[in-house]
């Protein structure tokens, strides 16, 4: 099954409902230029739906992914893996609006995500967690920055260089 997957809300049930998902080729291309990755070999997903009191949905999931980035200090491609329990909990419209002012009230404190409608798209879903699990700043086992080599801006002391160096070279002497 592809990441493709569309459930009815209505038909949710206090029973879990159990889904697997798996990104085709494609949809893994996608995603890899989406996230700015080299690739994504493989991308998974394990999902279990629940109705609860009020209409609120309970989702839990696991992701788990094989990508390559590029190391951000040597650029060279590098494997990661993901493998990450994920979890939402939906609860209608109303439940996040304020009677008295009749506005929606976004509380900070909590998770609850207002339902998208009658429909959970689920692959939409993985795709967010996805990006949020990728490693933003992906550095190869040992790779380090080095330390610039000392130019003609330096204080010719042995000093660090510094970006005034050359407004201090305007200050009049005294």
């Amino acid at each position: 099954m592809s990441l493709n997957k569309r459930v009815a809300v209505a038909k949710l049930e206090a029973r879990p409902a159990l889904f697997d998902l798996h990104a085709d080729a494609a949809e893994r291309a996608e995603l890899a230029a989406r996230n700015g990755v080299l690739a994504i070999d493989s991308l998974d997903a394990h999902i279990e739906l629940r109705r609860l009191e009020g209409g609120r949905i309970s989702l839990d999931g696991r992701l788990g992914a094989k990508l390559t980035q590029r190391c951000v200090i040597t650029l060279e491609p590098l494997a990661q893996s993901i493998d990450e329990p994920f979890h939402y909990d939906f609860g209608p419209a109303e439940d996040l609006v304020d009677p008295a002012k009749g506005e929606v009230q976004i509380d900070l404190n909590s998770d609850l995500e207002p339902l998208p409608g009658d429909v959970l798209e689920l692959g939409d879903l993985v795709a967010e967690q996805l990006a949020l699990a990728i490693d933003p700043y992906p550095k190869a086992p040992g790779a380090q920055l080095q330390a610039p080599a000392e130019s003609a801006e330096s204080d010719g002391k042995g000093g660090k260089n510094s970006p005034f160096a050359a407004l201090a070279a305007l200050k009049p002497k005294v």
